[in-house]
């Protein structure tokens, strides 16, 4: 029995170290989104088209993209679940996020001064603790403790595992939205906004992983309760049972909303059990996904957001049947011209060798490490 657990084990350890083209996909469509949320929040879309007949429509596509946060953080449990721990993936992003912050300031200091003081110039360079992108501060924690996460999880079993997953869903979504006592934030989630909330999404992607939740669900199955829930979702918002439920309409709109979270579950799993086929799609997709991070990291950029404030407002102007099919295009729009500036920047950081200066950034960190325990333990040891 435990050479057949063990040999399942390393199936699924295989399994997880081949790409998976479709969770590439679905990482490029998640981005997408968060651009799509975008629009319709800082773009003020949706409150340009709030007293309109078709505001429920648009508001069902904001909720939909709503939950592209919560599958970007399930997709770096899901696929560093098996991974190694490397210091350099690390100081690499950091390099990338203190690059475009500080070069999107220069650009800014001509384009649109009044957005760029002094204080974006020092968040710029300093990412994490000024918390110029929370996304990113956030993740950074998720890093340094998924070796943690990634051992805890591998020591379980499927059935303690999926207990697990069930459980994060209970007490951290339905447990924080439907609390009959809710008073505040019992669990500090910052409706989140937080890198507590982020654990929790890369321990549910985590799990889906180990348990290998996917494998025996059809995706008409997974078709039919993301209907079911969104429908249920649309319903919550617009009856009054939010004051009867516990919850508020903030939280319904967050990334903590439970029926929105199943949601993107079971769409998570509809894009793992894709078998995407040709090498034109599997080349476009490996070229893109792994640019999506910066597409967040310039578009939320202060110089960016500013000049996003209220612009797509205009929308509004047109006939109702082009509003969704208008945000769509320009989410596209901003999505690969952003990706096309990132590409630039890999290439400059290629010719820079900033892959060898990440090397050696994590082989001098270590050396450090290793040095400053053996002085600890031996004047321990004394």
């Amino acid at each position: 029995m435990a050479k057949k657990a063990g040999a399942a084990l390393a199936e699924r350890k295989q399994n997880s170290l081949q790409r998976n083209y479709g969770i590439d996909l679905l990482r490029c469509v998640a981005m997408f989104l968060i651009v799509v949320i975008h629009i319709y929040n800082q773009g003020g879309l949706l409150n340009a088209i709030s007293k309109k007949e078709t505001y429920y429509v648009n508001y069902t596509v904001r909720l939909i993209a709503l939950g592209a946060v919560n599958l970007y953080a399930m997709i770096s449990g899901y696929v560093m679940l098996h991974g190694s721990f490397k210091l350099r993936r690390l100081i690499g992003l950091w390099l990338q996020v203190v690059f475009w912050g500080l070069a999107l300031c220069a650009v800014g200091r001509f384009v649109l001064p009044e957005a760029i003081s002094k204080k974006e110039w020092i968040c710029a360079a300093f990412p994490i603790t000024q918390k110029e992108f929370w996304y990113f501060s956030a993740y950074v924690g998720v890093f340094f403790l998924s070796p943690i996460i990634n051992h805890g999880i591998l020591a379980l079993n499927r059935p303690q595992a999926f207990g697990l997953l069930i459980g994060c869903i209970g007490l951290f979504s339905f447990g924080t939205v439907f609390g009959k006592f809710y008073q505040g934030d019992p669990f500090v989630m910052g409706s989140g906004y937080s890198v507590l909330w982020l654990l929790v999404m890369y321990i549910v992607g985590a799990c889906l992983n180990h348990t290998d939740f996917f494998r025996r669900k059809e995706a008409g199955e997974l078709l039919l309760v993301m209907a079911i829930l969104l429908v249920l979702c649309i319903v919550w918002a617009v009856l009054p049972l939010r004051g009867i439920l516990g919850a508020t309409k903030k939280q319904i709109n967050s990334y903590l909303n439970p029926l929105m979270l199943i949601f993107d579950i079971c769409l998570f799993g509809l894009f793992a059990k894709m078998k995407l086929q040709g090498d034109f799609l599997r080349k476009l997709i490996g070229f893109l996904a792994p640019l999506t991070f910066s597409v967040y990291i310039i578009h939320v950029h202060p110089l960016c957001w500013a000049l996003m404030k209220f612009r797509f407002t205009f929308i509004a102007e047109y006939r109702e049947l082009f509003y969704v099919p208008l945000v769509i295009a320009f989410a596209l729009a901003i999505y690969l011209v952003c990706s096309l500036l990132d590409y630039l920047r890999v290439l400059l950081f290629r010719l820079l060798r900033m892959e060898k200066l990440c090397a050696a950034t994590e082989n001098f960190l270590r050396k450090n490490l290793l040095k400053l325990y053996a002085g600890f333990a031996g004047h321990r040891s004394r």
